[in-house]
């Protein structure tokens, strides 16, 4: 349904309606109105382009698989659908601390910096020699 120029824009309830009968036009325009605030909200949660991109494209999937998620009179739309993207954004902060921590049993070997006991007992061999050498001198 294409609007004409006097018409009002259609709430968010009502493209959501929309959304749920399958119209791809009410979904371009509820990504129009929210698009750049939830992708600007999930880069200030990430600080990266790349993550804000993902949490952005998961939180529009989500609202075109299951419009009906929002609850109307629990709390306003966007209200609603920024705390989507809060959640997803902490996910992915979960998601990349666990991520960088190996399981247990699979993290390396410290290094010690010790001498081995071969090079401790070859080096007292080689320290006896020396003085052996500096004695017959």
């Amino acid at each position: 349904m294409v609007e004409a120029p006097g018409d009002a824009a259609p709430a968010d309830e009502e493209l959501l309606a929309r959304i749920a009968d399958g119209d791809r036009g009410a979904f371009t325009s509820l990504m129009r109105r929210h698009g750049r605030r939830v992708r600007g909200l999930a880069l200030a949660f990430s600080g990266r382009e790349a993550d804000a991109d993902d949490v952005t494209q998961e939180v529009f999937i989500l609202l075109w698989r299951r419009p009906q998620a929002w609850r109307p009179g629990a709390a306003a739309f966007s209200t609603w659908l920024y705390r989507v993207v809060a959640n997803r954004c902490l996910d992915l902060g979960r998601r990349e601390r666990r991520r960088r921590w190996l399981p247990f049993g699979q993290t390396p070997d410290p290094v010690d910096d010790a001498p081995s006991p071969l090079d401790v007992v070859s080096g007292g061999d080689r320290l006896a020699k020396v003085r052996a050498m500096i004695g017959a001198l």
